[in-house]
């Protein structure tokens, strides 16, 4: 697949460059895009929904609680 110079200026005008250094200072970015890649069509579309799914969850703060426990009597 060839790819001109106008393809490729859409692609990086997609991208959201603090994200991708977020993401590079953390996994080796030239092995993950060989890694996806070489995925197929179904595995890619299995990577991108467990990635949205991913991305939808709600996190929620932890709560700290404290017991107090009284002897009886």
């Amino acid at each position: 697949m060839t790819q001109t110079p106008a393809d490729l200026m859409k692609v990086l005008g997609r991208l959201d460059l603090v994200k991708l250094g977020r993401v590079a200072q953390r996994v080796d970015l030239a092995a993950l895009l060989d890694a996806a890649s070489r995925l197929d069509d179904r595995q890619l579309e299995q990577l991108t929904k467990l990635l949205q799914e991913a991305a939808s969850k709600k996190h929620f703060p932890l709560l700290t609680v404290t017991f107090s426990v009284s002897a009886p009597g």
